[in-house]
């Protein structure tokens, strides 16, 4: 089957590929995975209990130094 996905840009910029865990294995049904990161990301994998905290996240560790201008 299909997996659920979400590109996540900053600036014009592909930031991240995050997708929703359907498995059941390790207790992650519903969370959200960080599958691919560019830049300041690449090689970053993680999970996400939310979609929110993974566009929360992802929005902090990239360009820390302009993050708070958003």
């Amino acid at each position: 089957g299909g997996e659920l996905g979400l590109l996540v840009w900053k600036f014009d910029q592909l930031v991240a590929v995050l997708t929703r865990i359907d498995e059941e294995a390790y207790s992650t049904k519903g969370k959200w995975f960080l599958e691919t990161g560019f830049g300041l990301l690449s090689g970053q994998h993680k999970n996400f209990d939310t979609i929110e905290d993974a566009v929360s996240w992802v929005g902090r560790y990239t360009f820390p130094d302009s993050a708070h201008s958003d």
